[in-house]
């Protein structure tokens, strides 16, 4: 696997090195961890290896590298015999750089007199030395560069580090700023993953890291060292006349430690070398650096307040750090860009001798700003702390706000975050506008435990407090949590609010996310075009900042929405991409897991289907998310039956029957005893509601009580208007099984159609076999062409769950097929493609 992985990007030079004919010198430069080793080990073998490494010791053995390859000492000439004897050989000398005067005095006698059969493979860094005066006499020589790997590339190597198909654009972006495309930093970072927030900017530099840095920075002078630290504390790229001296700034160039980013602008190779730089420093010396960095920066217009908080931390400059932290702060909340300052404000607070004023302002803030963004925990730890501390009921309401809707927010703990707003929305009564805010906010941050009822009122209470507001945001905010309310209710009066509500001056990012919010109820419920469209709002309302925490909600709604709508080219690979990116927002990971989930039930990896979709459920029932749970627990039950009464009971405590669509029908295929009281309840909880999509569940589970045909054909038609062609399939498979009841295989015969070209073969397996069952077999076309070389449909299907490790059994039970056919598909499968090893099946 390690040497796959390091062929991304490298095949040409693979490829170059591989060409060269014995006798010959390949020199193969690159900066430090670009991946010459990896490259020089994955050359074609040519008779035997001999390899050895220089050594960047004070005192180096001489010939070290020579006599650690050959495993004999010698003159120049008994060596040279040696490698003649040797027959077809490679030599590898590792890191030339390092090696001592004898070793380069061996290969300039050695280069010019090669063995007929020996090709002599040297890696070295080329900003610490150029052997070019070896090739001076050699009978061939080439020459390869090594260059760090583009974003493409760099993606695709941590892709395959961590597993999965794809990597996010936005993971793609950071990873790239992180590392430069180098492929060691590149698995540096990877490997911090998932326990580390590596990409969000918190992610430690390893020691072998660190020692690289620290041995290129002793072999230059003070002052050039001086000048690369200095870069690295900036951490952005900076003009060379607050870093040092033209000489100095120029020596660190050559030696490869700072780069020109733009005419005048110089930083460190990437940000973690800046990292690993930084953690060299003794504290006093970091202290020192950081204060001169702060002092160059205030005098820049506009001042870059999160800079100048960072600086101020470092440096002990208690006041600054407060002032420029809640600039920072002010600044993050709009432009919805939370995540970078979020360390800087719960620092601030958590530091001795901040004044209690500016306290509850770093709290209040912090709560605001971390809501648009990914790091939850930092800030409701820090906001924990300060319940116990002597504030004022509102000023401690004020915090217990922030804290409240930090819990909410994302599933992270929503019991114990209504129980917080309950209380605020009493000690916040002196406070209309406050108080307002936590009371829409109970209305749609569900626990589980109450009816929609409930909700409706927490929402109606916050509407009637508005004639005493002005705050702009928090008006959009009640509005918009009053709209959602009456939406994913499936109130008829739910499409008009959201409307009104964006039709309306308010504020942006809070109207941004009330789109979406709207999208997601339409989707639930629904309705796809009222949730493309309320998307593209949503698109238009954040405007050009970017918003990542919305564009990964966006795209996990999106990812619903093409599930449903049978849109699955790629979709495998956007739902792995957007789980990667969402890694810190566990509901959008799970919205993710759920379309992979469903996918691969769909396609018959019932191993996956079962693992994707029981990961989800667990995260659902703790972050109470009631259609995902649904969803996850139905998809379940139709691989391996069981009881969901649980389920219903959540739904009847609720009266939430407009998000049973999936549940409902299913309970009643599986229970015949209790399906006309539960078509009965189901009918009435949706009656007069907005909810096609339990309007349309509703017909399939009268069809599936009174076996009326009618009832089918209106599911089908239902399904069909709102684009969902998966479940309109579904739905067309009761029908046609009822039909099969009169010996009509027509339909069915169909639906196994519809199914293979949709891709759910796991569906359509199930259908053929139902055929089976009653005495019917499939067509075959008359007169169609064999498939020579190329796999079936019916072996294609079975080499790609063979290849993702599943058993013969498993694959039998997956597609409804026998083992004994099974096991020919797999034998004709690997003869086809050639291989001996099953694994190589998937993906071909």
């Amino acid at each position: 696997m390690t040497e796959q992985l390091a062929m991304v990007g490298r095949a040409d030079a693979l490829a170059a090195l591989d060409a060269v004919a014995a006798p010959a010198l390949i020199l193969v430069g690159g900066e430090a961890g670009i991946g010459k080793t990896r490259l020089v080990a994955g050359m074609r073998e040519t008779g035997r290896r001999l390899a050895g490494r220089c050594s960047p010791l004070r005192e180096p053995l001489p010939l070290g590298p020579v006599v650690e390859a050959l495993g004999v000492a010698g003159g120049f000439p008994a060596l040279r015999q040696v490698l003649d004897d040797a027959g077809p050989a490679t030599l590898v000398i590792e890191d030339l750089h390092w090696a001592d005067n004898a070793t380069w005095e061996f290969l300039r006698y050695l280069c010019p007199r090669l063995p007929p059969r020996l090709r002599v493979v040297v890696t070295y860094r080329p900003r610490e030395t150029r052997p070019v005066d070896l090739a001076a006499g050699a009978a061939s020589a080439v020459e390869i560069d090594l260059r760090p790997l583009d974003k493409a590339e760099a993606a695709e190597l941590a892709a395959a580090h961590l597993g999965v198909r794809t990597v996010s654009a936005a993971f793609a972006d950071r990873l790239y700023e992180l590392t430069a495309g180098v492929p060691f930093v590149i698995e540096e970072v990877v490997r911090a993953l998932p326990d580390s927030t590596a990409l969000f900017g918190e992610l430690r530099p390893s020691v072998a890291l660190r020692g690289s840095f620290a041995e290129r920075l002793g072999r230059i002078s003070a002052q050039a060292r001086k000048v690369v630290v200095a870069a690295a504390v900036f951490a952005v790229p900076v003009e060379e006349s607050l870093l040092g001296t033209p000489e100095a700034v120029d020596e660190a160039l050559d030696a490869g430690l700072l780069v020109t980013t733009s005419p005048g602008r110089f930083s460190t190779r990437h940000a973690l070398a800046s990292r690993a730089i930084e953690d060299l420093l003794s504290p006093a010396e970091r202290r020192a650096v950081h204060r001169s960095a702060a002092d160059a920066l205030a005098a820049v217009e506009p001042a870059p307040a999160l800079r100048l908080a960072h600086h101020s931390r470092e440096a002990g400059r208690l006041g600054d750090w407060v002032r420029y932290a809640l600039a920072a702060g002010e600044q993050a909340y709009r432009t919805g860009e939370g995540d970078a300052v979020v360390d800087q404000l719960a620092g601030a607070l958590a530091a001795p001798g901040v004044a209690r004023d500016d306290r509850l302002r770093l709290a209040t803030l912090l709560g605001r700003v971390a809501g648009h963004g990914s790091r939850h925990d930092v800030a409701i730890k820090a906001l924990h702390g300060l319940l116990t501390e002597e504030f004022s009921p509102v000023q401690r309401g004020e915090i217990r706000l922030a804290l409240a809707m930090l819990l909410c927010g994302q599933g992270c703990d929503r019991p114990a975050g209504r129980h917080q707003l309950t209380v605020a929305a009493g000690e916040l009564a002196p406070r209309p506008d406050l108080a307002a805010r936590a009371m829409a906010a109970l209305a749609v941050a569900g626990d589980g435990t109450e009816a929609v009822v409930d909700r409706r009122k927490w929402a109606e209470r916050a509407l009637a407090l508005l004639d005493r507001v002005e705050d702009r945001g928090v008006r959009t905010a009640v509005r918009v949590n009053h709209a959602t309310v009456l939406l994913y209710a499936g109130d008829p009066g739910g499409r008009a609010a959201a409307e009104r509500v964006l039709a309306e001056p308010g504020d942006p990012a809070q109207l941004a996310r009330g789109a979406v919010n709207f999208a997601d109820a339409a989707a639930w419920l629904g309705r796809p075009e009222d949730a493309r469209r309320m998307l593209t709002r949503a698109r238009e309302l954040a405007g050009p900042e970017k918003d990542e925490y919305l564009a990964t909600v966006m795209a996990g709604a999106r990812l619903r929405a093409d599930f449903a709508a049978g849109d699955w080219a790629g979709l495998a690979d956007r739902a792995e991409a957007v789980r990667v990116d969402a890694w810190r927002l566990p509901e959008l990971v799970a919205e993710a897991r759920l379309v992979l989930g469903e996918l691969a039930l769909a396609h018959g990896d019932l191993v996956t289907a079962r693992h994707e979709l029981h990961a989800v459920a667990e995260v659902a029932a703790r972050d109470l998310s009631m259609p995902m749970l649904l969803a996850a627990r139905t998809a379940l039950a139709r691989i391996d039956p069981a009881p969901l009464t649980d389920l219903l009971a959540a739904i009847r405590k609720q009266d939430l029957w407009v998000w049973a669509a999936d549940v409902v029908p299913l309970v009643a295929r599986c229970s015949p005893h209790e399906a006309g009281q539960l078509l009965s309840e189901f009918q009435a909880g949706i009656d007069g509601l907005d909810a096609p999509l339990a309007a349309a569940a509703a017909h399939l589970t009268s069809g599936i009580v009174h076996g009326r045909e009618n009832s089918f054909v209106t599911a089908v038609e239902g399904y069909s208007g709102l684009g969902r062609r998966y479940s309109a399939l579904r739905a067309t498979e009761a029908l046609a099984e009822s039909r099969l009841r009169g010996r009509d295989e027509k339909t069915m015969v169909r639906t196994v159609a519809e199914y293979t070209a949709l891709g759910a073969s796991w569906d359509a397996a199930r259908c053929a076999e139902t055929l089976r069952r009653h005495g019917f077999r499939l067509p075959h076309r008359r007169g169609r062409r064999g498939y020579g070389q190329a796999l079936s449909p019916r072996e294609k299907s079975v080499a790609e769950l063979a290849g993702r490790g599943l058993t013969n059994r498993q694959i039998a039970e997956s597609l409804f097929l026998s083992i004994r056919t099974v096991e020919a598909h797999v034998a004709s499968a690997m003869r086809k493609r050639g291989i001996r090893d099953r694994r190589l099946l998937a993906g071909e």
